[in-house]
């Protein structure tokens, strides 16, 4: 009669077929994670940034869904414990980017706007930005409104519409 242990052992047995099946499955699930990890990492940092400088952000759920009730929030677009994991830039891209009166945010600090992936509004009019930053939003292919101050002059305004006849422009 077999003991016990050599039918637990018998059980506990896999092939190296199993094993490969199995790393392969793992390692197809990690590089389908990874690069969406990386751009969610890459835009946490690039937020810190800007909210440091005085800028303001606003993400893609958190875009008025009708019909919303009053003082509910905004739903979250994964659960808790998913956002708690991984981040919630993970699961949102930055939709809305402003700046407040006196924001320390100037074109040394640029680069951090263009790793916002899916930004469609940005008023600068508050910023230190200058009119060499136009050529870097019209980078940004998401963008469908850009606010810009009435210092900027109006041939680098011509110049970025030119480049971008989809942006809407406001010059305040």
């Amino acid at each position: 009669m077999p003991s016990l242990c050599m039918n637990r052992r018998k059980y506990l047995r896999y092939s190296l077929r199993t094993l490969l099946v199995i790393v392969t499955m793992i390692s197809i699930a990690c590089a389908i994670f990874a690069p969406r990890l990386y751009r969610a990492r890459r835009q946490a940092a690039a937020i810190s940034v800007i909210t440091r400088k005085g800028g303001k952000i606003g993400y893609d759920f958190e875009v008025p869904v009708a019909p919303h009730p009053p003082g509910d929030g905004y739903p979250l677009p994964a659960s808790d414990f998913m956002i708690r994991w991984v981040g919630i830039d993970f699961f949102a891209d930055v939709d809305f980017l402003s700046f407040n009166f006196g924001s320390d945010f100037g074109d040394q600090n640029l680069s951090n706007v263009l790793a916002l992936n899916g930004l469609r509004e940005a008023d600068i009019c508050y910023s230190r930005l200058t009119e060499k930053s136009l050529d870097s939003f019209a980078k940004i292919r998401t963008l469908e409104s850009l606010c810009v101050p009435r210092a900027f002059s109006p041939d680098a305004i011509q110049r970025f519409r030119k480049a971008r006849p989809d942006v809407r422009v406001d010059n305040r």
